[in-house]
């Protein structure tokens, strides 16, 4: 007699990888979008100093010059947001476990946080005030690698960046390089109080963030960044779980996420990007 087989849904679901935020780290929170969609961020010039003049019968000091400042506009432009339902029917039906809060940190942690962290990653790039280049397209190797950080931080360095508080962001590929280059016996391990999330160790003074190869910014090989130099809001996260949501038989699951990233004109060399090839013409 022949007999029929019920498929099984097992209650424990197979979850994917995940990983928590790469950027939180380094992001910048000193400025406040409360209440407004643009902030103005003003910084004060400069003059050049002259030779103090000790015959002049006025303006010994020299030309008074205007002190000007400079002001950089900054509008938040990402507003994002995802929506979806959980049937009451389909959840009975299969027997699988689709609890509307792991459903929405499974959005959180695969979608929403992916997302920002690519945003950002592409507007430091963007925005780098020091660019270096390798004056070739030649891929870098385990023997060129670490040369082409200690350069670039030394780029940083001449533009007055601080010393402390910065962070090399390198993908996959090239981590695998760094931690067999020729001069690297391995990365400086960090004690565990020191320990950030996402962050392996440190290289000439840089903690040291791998990112999937996937995130990060075309044409760049790897990114320094000093922390203070960037605006980074987040300025919504709003998550809900609507129960008895009109038109729906089960939990829909609604979220916003509001944010951007800006690169601070004034401290535009805290940031630098490494790239392959030649500067553009011009710069």
């Amino acid at each position: 007699m022949a007999q029929n087989y019920a498929t099984k849904y097992h209650s424990k679901i197979a979850e994917r990888f995940k990983k928590q935020s790469v950027t939180n780290g380094a992001a910048g929170n000193e400025y406040s979008f409360v209440g407004a969609k643009t902030i103005v961020v003003q910084s004060v010039d400069v003059v050049a100093l002259n030779n103090f003049n000790r015959t002049a019968a006025s303006n010994r000091f020299g030309a008074v010059a205007n002190l000007g400042d400079t002001k950089q506009e900054m509008q938040m432009t990402q507003d994002k947001s995802f929506a979806f339902a959980i049937d009451a029917g389909d959840n009975s039906d299969e027997a699988i476990n689709k609890a509307a809060g792991a459903a929405l940190r499974r959005e959180i942690d695969e979608v929403v946080i992916p997302e920002l962290d690519k945003y950002r990653l592409g507007k430091w790039a963007d925005g780098a005030g020091t660019k270096v280049y390798s004056g070739a397209n030649t891929a870098l190797t385990k023997s060129t690698i670490l040369p082409a950080i200690i350069s670039t931080c030394g780029e940083m360095s001449n533009a007055l960046v601080p010393e402390g508080n910065r962070t090399l962001f390198v993908p996959i590929k090239n981590y695998i390089l760094l931690v067999q280059a020729d001069a690297v016996v391995q990365l400086e391990k960090m004690g565990n109080a020191a320990v950030e999330k996402g962050v392996v160790g440190t290289i000439n003074g840089c903690k040291v963030v791998p990112i999937p190869d996937s995130w990060f910014p075309t044409g760049t090989e790897f990114l320094v960044k000093y922390k203070g130099c960037t605006v980074d809001p987040v300025k919504l996260q709003n998550y809900h779980i609507r129960n008895d949501a009109q038109g729906f038989d089960g939990p829909v699951v609604e979220g916003r996420i509001y944010f951007d990233s800006f690169v601070l004109t004034a401290k535009a060399a805290g940031v630098a990007a490494y790239k392959l090839g030649s500067a553009p013409s011009g710069t």
